[in-house]
């Protein structure tokens, strides 16, 4: 999380920002809000999903999140912000109301999606808003071949295993990782996002495709434990966003489980003892 000068972050902010108004804030609960943000000079960028935009939080600080939603005609993008901690982006974020004024650095960097693998997210809070344009992205994405390639469960306990609650859901919700059609199969996305207790009916309602889990003292460990329970394919492609050490021993365990260290991508949103969102 970049704390720079006042004087370099406004040059940032001249050189490289595209100067919006906040058109629309839409309160899911205490801590979770989608803020829209519009104007001219923010049509037609460059965009993919998961690519990450800044904002000046502060005189000194500048914070990273990720586009949920980006309509490059309309020039209005939607950034889902959890304001529970208490850092510098959270307190900007949970002040911002219709009609401010701010400017979006960006696009760039960030996790980009890639389509045509089944796929796996695992993240908290802060990596709803990331979950959101992947989701997008794979309901959009075209049918792939119905032919799948063996791989092994990363579960134990695979072969006596029920199917994930989340798989079952999907397919018959015809969610992105639902069959389309006679003509292929749409690869799958699947995953669990976990919560505190108070945001779990808006999280639930902002990513209905994937299993939302409430968060317990330790962050991260409610997320383990749905990992050990899941029987996830070793070939599958899998995103992991949010707390740092949460991430750790969750590519641990993948790895560990044979998906490869190349389809294990991972992005950091805050770290124990850190200046954070």
């Amino acid at each position: 999380m970049p704390t720079v000068p006042a004087p370099i972050a406004s040059r940032f902010e001249r050189w490289l920002g595209h100067p919006a108004l906040v058109t629309a804030v839409d309160q899911h609960s205490a801590a979770l809000r989608t803020v829209t943000f519009a104007g001219p000079a923010l049509r037609g960028l460059r965009d993919a999903p998961g690519q990450e935009i800044e904002f000046r939080v502060g005189p000194r600080e500048l914070r990273h999140y990720t586009a949920a939603r980006y309509d490059p005609a309309a020039g209005e993008l939607d950034v889902v912000f959890h304001t529970a901690a208490d850092g510098p982006g959270a307190r900007w974020a949970a002040a911002l109301t219709t009609g401010a004024e701010t400017s979006v650095l960006g696009p760039g960097g960030g996790l980009r999606w890639q389509p045509g693998r089944d796929t796996l997210l695992l993240g908290d809070a802060t990596a709803i808003g990331l979950f959101q344009a992947f989701s997008a992205a794979s309901a959009a994405s075209p049918a792939a071949s119905a032919s799948t390639p063996a791989s092994t469960s990363i579960a134990a306990s695979s072969a006596s295993a029920a199917p994930s609650p989340t798989a079952a859901s999907s397919a018959a919700a015809g969610s992105p990782g639902s069959a389309s059609g006679a003509g292929g199969v749409r690869a799958s996305l699947r995953g669990a996002v976990e919560v505190p207790a108070a945001d779990l009916a808006a999280a639930r309602a902002l990513l209905p495709g994937l299993e939302i889990v409430e968060a317990g003292d330790e962050p991260g460990r409610a997320l383990d434990a749905w990992l050990a329970a899941a029987s996830i394919p070793s070939s599958t492609r899998v995103y992991l966003a949010g707390h740092a050490r949460s991430i750790q021993r969750q590519r641990a365990t993948l790895k560990a489980a044979g998906v490869s260290r190349s389809d294990l991508l991972a992005k950091a949103h805050w770290a124990d003892g850190r200046a954070g969102l």
